[in-house]
């Protein structure tokens, strides 16, 4: 692995073989405002709340961003950074009117987070989800599951396959190419999961009855290795 370079890595992937329409959708919200004082376009992916109407969140173009700096957006809501950018990420702390949810706003205001092969604009950002998205914070949705519908989840359990559910927080890694020339020499980003005890004791159940463990996706498989025991 240390003496891998990303030419080592690198293969043709047509575009033609790359699917522009997911089976099924993603909730979360990419905002796109304008600089005040400058008019200048400014992209905000809200990522996770850190309190206080405050939110992490990834920002594009954030060379010239500092803090203080004030973000507009239609409504009259406006994000002001609370932080200098690292790498793009910041904190901001948005302003809304009244009652208004973040979250809802979030939802109503802004565009589905895209991975960046995906070019062409949702019909439906719908479907851009996995039928079992609970919570927000996700960079992205685990697309392993995307072909997944609650037909096909019932159609499993009348054969006899038994379902459990973990908690992944997919990651910024999935969006930020491999920017050094040594692979190793990669910093890749953490993401955050959980693996409840009665899916631990589910996994174990079955493999102490000799059954096979399916993992739905690479995401799912890290979680179950980096908690096996």
């Amino acid at each position: 692995m240390g003496d891998l370079t990303r030419d080592d890595l690198w293969y043709d992937l047509p575009e033609a073989a790359i699917a522009q329409q997911p089976v099924e959708p993603r909730d979360a919200a990419r905002l796109v405002g304008t600089r005040r004082g400058t008019g200048g376009s400014v992209e905000v992916l809200v990522l996770a709340p850190v309190g206080d109407d405050t939110w992490e969140a990834l920002l594009r173009p954030a060379r010239r961003l500092r803090t203080g700096v004030v973000v507009e957006f239609p409504d009259g809501v406006d994000a002001e950074l609370v932080s200098d950018p690292i790498e793009g990420r910041a904190r901001v702390r948005f302003r809304l009117h009244g009652d208004v949810d973040p979250e809802a706003w979030f939802d109503q205001a802004g565009q589905v987070p895209l991975p960046p092969y995906i070019t062409r604009e949702l019909e439906d950002p719908e479907r851009y989800q996995t039928i079992f998205a609970r919570t927000v914070g996700s960079a992205a949705a685990p697309t392993a599951a995307l072909h997944f519908t609650a037909g096909v989840v019932d159609g499993l359990a009348a054969r006899g396959v038994a379902m459990t559910e973990v908690e992944v927080e997919v990651g910024l890694g999935t969006f930020r190419p491999v920017a050094t020339e040594r692979v190793a020499d990669h910093v890749m980003h953490a993401e955050r999961y959980v693996v409840p005890p009665e899916a631990a004791s589910a996994v174990a159940e079955c493999r102490a009855r000799g059954g096979r463990v399916v993992a739905v996706g690479t995401t799912v498989l890290r979680t179950l290795e980096s908690t096996a025991d």
